[in-house]
């Protein structure tokens, strides 16, 4: 883990900070339920992020490889995959050929995937994008301050468009060649399709 990088510890702290609660020094079963929460709200901000795909997750040409029966079984660390055209899809954790209707294949398949890595691995500023959306997010749920709630969304707004400056850095930044790079008026990516 790169030393610049926050741990789950450090992103639980500045959720709770952000909200006037306590730190904590570690994370546990039996921890403040204010800490429980705000870790269950990262984990699914993070997943909610991770799912958009980005230069760090997202990887083309995957060969997942088929069991003796012909089904390919998912990985669990695969949150989403796109297959040639639009015939592979994810569905009861398995790949499943539309065209054929069918989960048997004759060899393994070739996919785009998006990967769930841990909060610990990925680049700090998704980290710190999932962070400040995450404290947005807890906030709203736990004191609801409405005024508070428009400060961490500007805070939220310009950790986003750092991430995106960075996979903009980190990708072959052409809208025209490049489809995975096209985003809607909200900022959302439009370009790489996914099945979960």
């Amino acid at each position: 883990m790169p030393t610049n990088s926050l741990t789950k510890v450090d992103a639980v702290n500045e959720v709770l900070a952000a909200s006037g609660f306590a730190p904590v020094s570690s994370l546990s079963a039996d921890g403040p339920a204010h800490a429980r929460i705000a870790e269950t709200t990262l984990a699914r901000e993070l997943r909610s992020v991770l799912a958009e795909g980005w230069w760090f997750n997202q990887c083309y040409g995957v060969e997942l490889p088929a069991a003796a029966d012909g089904t390919v079984t998912i990985p669990d660390d695969i949150l989403s995959l796109d297959g040639p055209g639009d015939d592979l899809i994810a569905l009861q954790g398995k790949v499943y050929s539309k065209g054929g209707k069918t989960f048997a294949h004759e060899s393994g398949v070739s996919v785009d995937v998006i990967y769930a890595h841990p909060f610990e691995d990925i680049p700090f500023v998704a980290q710190d994008y999932i962070t400040k959306r995450t404290s947005r997010k807890f906030q709203m749920s736990r004191v609801g301050d409405p005024q508070l709630n428009r400060m961490l969304m500007v805070d939220e707004t310009d950790a986003r468009a750092k991430l995106m400056q960075q996979e903009g850095e980190n990708l072959d930044a052409n809208m025209k060649l490049n489809p995975s790079l096209r985003y809607n008026n909200r900022g959302e990516r439009v370009g790489f399709r996914r099945y979960s």
